[in-house]
């Protein structure tokens, strides 16, 4: 990003009001005398050597607080205000003015407007640094250098950057690095070892996660989401986007649109160019697909698939080339394997059996079949339907228009107790013939309906009731009983026990189906378990996998890489990688991670993030992320709930009862936050921590307490409220208080009740001060030593 012409023209002026300011007043001095000194003395304002109206070029020391209109040089006190500009260096607790060049250090540095030079102190706030902030938090509207809080960066545009181990926040970044979190609407870099949240990155690098509207590119160990990314997304565990031109992961890719997809796991895809996968590639319109195990083109309507490569089986309505062990075509064009299968091909098939509707080109394996042969077939046995020899060994051809000869068998009848087919037609009894016994296929074996026993190397029926055995069973209606096969292909619904390398449902599943990967388009009644993949749409009885488990709806899924629920999950999801729902699930457990876009009713429990819509309880070895409500989050690093991160904490999150972490909470609305740093800017009942900031606070202890509307007890080393109630402190500040403060130091612009220390100072006073130095500014006596009173009409 560039600066703006607007920002530069505010560049210079405000370095011209500062050398205004350093060398304007000294040359002043001798024409108005009155209203610049060299040195200033302050105990408290008005108690001061000259009044705020008068400008300092020198020294200035405020024991307590001290207040000038311009103040240059040297500047040192425990509340240091100019009211309009200072220079040089700043030193005190509180450091504020509207216009600083130099160096302000101190726990509070304010510049209002703009600061040329650098603050060091715990909170750095100013509208336009020309300079740098380093601190805990720095807050600023446009940055020109880059910025760098220890644990956390606000700003609506950092021009060159922010910098932190913890939670970074930005309109516009043209880079953030974080070591919890990154998040801006528009990001060109974004690098943590957490999370990375933008509308419209460039780049994201992450440890965790990644989640962006649109991102040029995305590399995480862990997930990458993104509505569309532009060049590449690259996931140690999934990447999950609506368009991106490449996926890389180890467990799986999705995606609406994409060019390329690479996972030791699967891939999923509506259209996909290329799939490259250990196990499962699923696409309803690819060019490419290559897998150890499964490729399959499926959807509702018309699905293609141009080229399939796999060790086991592929499926598709529409393929150009497909090799491996099983091929299955509705359109095909070139298939190499084992068993080659398709409706219509215009091409060629090499394998052990191949058989087609329509060939033109040509058929080579042992047995070759087509309907309407225009090409040539070479094979131990070659059927043609409309040759002029139906039958031939070694060779055969034809290539001239022939009524085709429709005879599937050799004998009709009502039904047959036993089926016996070399292939089909070479087989005893016609297709329409129902077999009820024993059906024998040597290679291939086709009929309408079959009950009873059912084994060869390729077995084909419309329905079959009974148990199946082979190589290749596929099923083009409803099955049930008992089935085994290398793989498995049921159009309709599926009753009984399925066991295969591969097992597809194209309906639903009633009973048990094991396998290496299982797939059931529709619900499962029963259960399903695939060792590398388990899919189906709702399933009434757990899902279990040594790899990924997907349904929309599963009572618990366990799964030994990861689990993923399109709706609800009412039992346990436990994986030793991720665990996604979109749903509600009853129990996360995961290693590395744990997603839930809506409802987790008991908790979610992971070894490195969880991350959740809505979910009672989480529980994370290092960090815990809500964008709607939790009821208790526990993590090793950090919390954060928000439902809109963009606005983060200040946005309309709702409200967990428990926050714990070592490092960092952020929340609307918390009971209890347990923390080194913790903001929370709704209501809250308890912090804990080095840090605490809350809008609306009831007990805060630790080193630095900040509450704008307080009605609690404040114990800190720095306290500073609004409201009524309690504060226990070295240094209490207050704006407008009621209640008992006791510390070294009280500062209070108006104050109720009670305040004891060792100094204490308030402009209007209704109560009681008892310390060393009491000063009442509006009392009728404004200094006393031991006790002062004051009362709401003193003036």
């Amino acid at each position: 990003m560039h600066l703006s012409v607007e920002a530069l023209k505010r560049s210079r002026r405000a370095l011209l009001l500062q050398l205004l300011l350093l060398t304007g007043l000294a040359a002043s001095n001798s024409a108005q005398a009155e209203s610049v000194t060299p040195i200033q003395i302050a105990l408290f304002e008005p108690f001061q050597l000259a009044d705020k109206e008068t400008s300092v070029v020198g020294f200035r020391f405020n024991l307590f607080y001290g207040h000038n209109k311009n103040v240059v040089g040297l500047d040192t006190g425990l509340v240091n205000v100019a009211s309009d500009a200072s220079g040089g260096l700043g030193v005190g607790l509180v450091n504020v003015a509207d216009d600083h060049a130099g160096i302000q250090a101190g726990f509070f540095n304010g510049a209002g407007k703009n600061l040329v030079g650098a603050q060091l102190g715990v909170i750095n706030y100013s509208r336009h640094p020309y300079g740098f902030q380093i601190g805990a938090i720095n807050v600023v509207d446009e940055g020109y250098m880059p910025m760098m809080g220890i644990f956390t960066n606000w700003s609506d545009r950092p021009y060159l950057g922010q910098f932190t181990i913890g939670f970074n926040q930005a309109r516009h970044a043209p880079f953030q690095l974080a070591g919890i979190l990154n998040n801006s609407r528009d990001s060109g870099f974004q690098l943590a070892a957490g999370l990375n949240f933008s509308d419209d990155g460039l780049l994201q690098v992450s440890g965790l996660a990644n989640k962006a509207a649109k991102s040029g590119l995305q590399i995480s160990a862990g997930i990458n989401q993104g509505d569309s990314v532009g060049l590449l997304q690259i996931g140690g565990l999934a990447n999950l986007s609506e368009k991106a031109p490449a996926q890389i992961a180890f467990v799986g890719n999705s995606s609406d649109d994409t060019s390329l997809q690479f996972a030791l796991g699967g891939n999923r895809a509506k259209a996909a160019s290329a799939q490259v996968s250990g196990l499962l590639n699923w696409t309803e319109d690819s060019r490419f697909q290559f897998t150890g195990l499964i490729n399959l083109g499926v959807c509702q309507s018309e699905c293609k698939s141009s080229a399939q490569a796999a060790v086991l089986g592929n499926y598709a309505k529409h393929g150009w080339v497909q090799i491996g062990l099983a091929n299955v075509a509705g359109q095909g064009a070139r298939q190499f394997g084992g068993i080659n299968l398709a409706e219509k091909i215009s091409g060629s098939q090499v394998g052990i059996l191949n058989r087609s509707i329509e060939t033109e080109g040509f058929m080579i394996g042992l047995v070759n079949e087509s309907h309407d042969l225009t090409g040539f077939q070479i094979g131990l046995l070659n059927i043609a339907k409309n040759a002029y020899f139906p039958i031939l060994p070694f060779y055969n051809s034809n290539y001239e228009k022939r009524e085709i000869r429709k005879s599937s068998g050799f004998a009709t009848a009502s039904w047959s107790p036993v089926q016996l087919s070399l292939y089909s037609p070479g087989q005893v009894f016609t297709y329409e013939t129902p077999i009820k016994g024993v059906r024998l296929n040597l290679l291939y074996g086709k009929n309408e309906n079959v009950s009873g026993l059912d084994l060869g190397l390729y077995n084909r029926a419309q329905n079959v009731t009974g148990l199946e055995a082979g190589v290749f069973n596929h099923i083009e209606g409803a099955y049930a009983g008992l089935q085994f096969g290398g793989m498995n292909l049921v159009s309709d619904a599926f009753g009984g026990v399925q066991l295969g390398i591969g097992s597809y449902n194209g309906s639903s599943l009633r009973g048990l189906s094991l396998g290496g990967i299982v797939l059931t388009q529709g619900d499962v009644t029963g259960m399903q378990i695939g060792f590398l993949g388990n899919g189906a749409a709702a399933i009434s009885l757990p899902q279990i996998s040594l790899g990924v488990n997907g349904a929309a709806s599963v009572p618990a899924q366990v799964g030994g890489l990861g689990n993923y629920s399109g709706s609800s999950v009412p039992g346990p999801q436990i994986a030793g990688g991720v665990n996604m729902t979109e749903g509600s699930a009853t129990m996360q457990v995961a290693g590395l991670m744990n997603l839930a876009s809506e409802d987790v009713y008991p908790f979610q429990i992971a070894g490195i993030f969880n991350r959740s819509g809505f979910v009672p309880l989480q529980i994370s070895g290092v960090g815990n992320q809500a964008t709607e409500e939790a009821y208790f989050q526990f993590a090793g690093a950090f919390n954060v709930v928000s439902r809109e991160l963009r606005t983060a904490p200040f946005a309309r999150g709702l409200d967990p009862y428990v926050q714990v972490s070592s490092f960092f909470n952020l929340s609307r609305g918390t009971y209890l936050q347990v923390s080194a740093f913790n903001i929370d800017s709704g209501k809250n009942y308890a912090q804990i921590g080095t840090i605490n900031f809350a809008n609306d606070g009831v007990f805060q202890a630790g080193g630095v307490n900040i509450n704008l509307k307080m009605v609690g007890v404040q114990a800190g080393f720095v306290n500073v409220g609004q409201g009524r109630g309690l504060q226990f402190g070295v240094v209490n500040l207050a704006d407008d208080y009621r209640g008992i403060s006791v510390a070294a130091w009280n500062l209070s612009d108006r104050y109720d009740g009670v305040e004891v220390g060792l100094f204490n100072y308030t402009k209007r006073l209704n109560g009681i001060q008892v310390g060393i130095l009491n000063i009442h500014e509006n009392g009728s006596l404004p200094i006393m030593v031991g006790l002062n009173f004051g009362s709401e009409g003193n003036q």
